[in-house]
């Protein structure tokens, strides 16, 4: 997995983007592929077990399309959605 990165962008506890590629700093993407813990051996990851998620925000200048209520809603269905899917693989654990 440690070859298919290229570059990645950390976003900090505040609010500062940090971005890590060989091109700007070797030693700095080194130590930022080994604190997502992708220098392991690729066969070793469980994929029951070892996630990322990424997730890539894009600012725009369109007007908001959600109301408040619409977000929270919005919010509530992906939380159930991953509640679900741990509860799923976690059987899967469980009763192979």
């Amino acid at each position: 997995m440690p070859d298919q990165l290229c570059s990645m962008k950390i976003v900090t506890s505040s609010g500062e983007v940090c971005e890590f590629s060989e091109e700007i700093s070797k030693s700095e993407f080194s130590a930022a592929k080994l604190s997502l813990g992708l220098l392991d051996d690729p066969n070793s990851l469980d994929p029951n077990r070892d996630q990322i998620c990424i997730k890539n925000w894009v600012r725009t200048d369109e007007p908001v399309s959600f109301t408040q209520l619409q977000l929270e809603q919005s919010r509530k269905s992906q939380r159930q959605g991953a509640i679900q899917q741990y509860e799923f693989r976690h059987g899967l654990i469980q009763n192979p």
